[in-house]
């Protein structure tokens, strides 16, 4: 099981039809036990992105990192729940996404 609640989000990039979230502090529970991960979440063809109830092309907020309040891929479109975070000045925003796709894969990274 991956958990993404109180996950960071450092990157969330439009590349082509596809998302990519990059996540970082993702809750795994498997076969090793319970640790911390991370890795990309990767939304291909995507058809429709939202923020906040308007249609983008990606998202608008320029801030450095966000914290993931809440994830739900079991429901279509994809919801996504971020507070978006800057140091200098400090400051957040709270955003919701919906992210229409074909396909969901989480893909972890490789411990060095």
């Amino acid at each position: 099981m991956i958990g993404f609640h109180d996950s960071t989000l450092t990157s969330f990039v439009r590349d082509g039809n596809d998302v990519l979230l990059q996540i970082e502090d993702v809750t795994i529970d498997d076969e090793k036990g319970l640790r911390q991960g991370r890795g990309v979440l990767h939304i291909c063809d995507v058809s429709q992105l939202t923020e906040n109830g308007r249609l983008v092309r990606s998202p608008s907020y320029g801030f450095e990192f966000g914290n993931v309040l809440g994830l739900y891929m079991k429901e279509h479109p994809i919801r996504l729940l971020v507070e978006w975070e800057s140091f200098s000045p400090r400051e957040s925003q709270i955003a919701e996404y919906a992210i229409s796709g074909r396909e969901a894969t989480w893909i972890p990274e490789q411990p060095e």
